[in-house]
């Protein structure tokens, strides 16, 4: 780590550019401008930005937050009456949630301007200068895990040169471990975001809640799965691990009732429902009974793998729903019985998109990560709306794994074919995952 930090600060030092002095002689050269009708986060980028430089060198830059410049160096956050039309140049980029984070950074007659397309697009270009030029890092929640680089007392000055950044993934996310002020601070200076909600994230198991047991048990048993002979119809109240079922989904009528219910279920709330999932996550009662199996291939069962009929079942239910709900879609979760490609379905509905599973932590073993590649390459040629991707940082070990460069030839390649997610369940014991967070 201390390795990667190294190559990091000193990529920063050696960058040409101009010259901006923040601190010198122990005394504040610049003043901090913040809008007198900024946002509270922007206001809050301001003293982040102030209290950092202290933390640096032992003086801390004033804040002006009524737009008024001070003394020495100007540094504009958010618009000004100085500010230009041209400081966030970027209309013609085609990636429009991406466009509403863009951000620049520019040295204009001694002064800096932190500008972006949204009040948390300027907060970003603060926060990146803090990172990208000022060399400090939050490799996880709490005063412990930030690191300052060496610094004189009393004297900061940067080179910098003008840049405009537009993030390749948009939006960020961090699901969970947001309890308490540390980890929400820390959230936010690493530009991700729990408010921001994209359309097409929803993957978990919600099926089962179109077959609740006390509407359907006693009258259509048929609809669950048939286990060793008799059907599992799971016990009244909430599901768990071993109560987990897969519906019969070779009879037609399961699907009709996934298909209403998924309708109603959008109808509901249509301004905050505009995914639902089908995804199968750790489901063990699944159907034995001959028109199931019929849809496996030869042998699929034995090997606990039922993509053939898992994926017919969806774009069943997908193709009646998308009659009623053009514009919804339904997520699957590709994942352990459903991560090999169906041999009988070349082809996803248009309205379905996917979320595939993979653990880059054990590419180092030969063949692994070329055989990952090729089967997510398999998948995106099955799908017209974007995949994404499930990863798993930390899962299973008791020893550090640390492999950034891993992680980002993963993220690359995904990216060049079109993902537009990256979901990644970590196990959060620090020392081991906060690094690669």
């Amino acid at each position: 780590m201390v390795h990667v930090l190294t190559i990091c600060l000193c990529a920063a030092a050696t960058s040409q550019g101009e010259t901006v002095v923040l601190v010198r002689g122990g005394k504040a050269a610049a003043t901090i401008v913040v809008p007198g009708d900024a946002s509270g986060d922007v206001r809050k980028a301001g003293q982040e930005l102030s209290a950092c430089v202290e933390r640096l060198c032992g003086v801390a830059l004033p804040v002006s937050d009524s737009g008024e410049g001070g003394a020495g160096t100007q540094l504009f956050i958010g618009p000004s009456d100085r500010s230009s039309t041209s400081d966030v140049s970027l209309a013609n980029r085609d990636l429009e949630s991406a466009l509403r984070e863009a951000f620049a950074i520019r040295v204009r007659d001694g002064d800096l301007f932190f500008t972006g397309r949204t009040p948390a697009a300027v907060c970003y270009a603060v926060l990146s200068f803090i990172e990208n030029d000022l060399g400090v890092r939050w490799f996880a929640p709490g005063d412990l895990w930030e690191y300052l680089p060496p610094c004189e007392e009393g004297e900061l000055t940067v080179q910098l040169e003008d840049r405009e950044v537009v993030p390749d993934t948009s939006l960020r996310i961090w699901i969970g471990h947001d309890w308490f002020d540390s980890w929400q601070q820390w959230n936010w200076r690493n530009r991700a975001s729990s408010r921001s909600k994209p359309i097409r994230n929803r993957m978990g198991n919600e099926l089962q809640d179109a077959y609740p047991v006390e509407v359907h048990g006693e009258s259509h048993p048929e609809y669950y799965p048939l286990i060793r002979g008799r059907r599992f119809v799971p016990p009244p109240g909430r599901l768990t691990r071993e109560t987990n079922f897969w519906p019969c989904s070779s009879n037609p009528e399961v699907a009709a009732v996934a298909a209403d219910f998924i309708r109603n279920w959008f109808d509901a709330d249509p301004d905050n429902r505009p995914s639902f999932s089908m995804g199968m996550d750790d489901v063990t009662n699944i159907c034995e009974c001959d028109a199931c199996c019929a849809l496996d291939p030869p042998g699929a069962f034995e090997k606990d793998q039922f993509s053939d009929r898992n994926y017919a079942f969806v774009n069943a239910v997908a193709r009646e729903v998308k009659k009623t709900h053009p514009d919804h879609n339904i997520g699957v979760l590709i994942y352990r019985q459903l991560r090999q490609p169906p041999v009988n379905v070349p082809q996803m509905e248009d309205n379905v998109y996917g979320f595939l599973t993979q653990n880059c932590a054990i590419w180092w073993n030969p063949g692994t990560e070329e055989a990952d590649k090729e089967l997510t390459r398999d998948w995106a040629r099955r799908f017209k709306l974007p995949l994404g991707r499930y990863e798993y940082y930390g899962l299973g070990t008791f020893t550090s794994r640390f492999y950034p460069h891993t992680m980002d030839r993963q993220i690359k390649f995904d990216h060049q074919l079109g993902f537009e997610a990256n979901y990644t369940e970590i196990y959060t014991f620090l020392p081991h995952t906060a690094p690669m967070i």
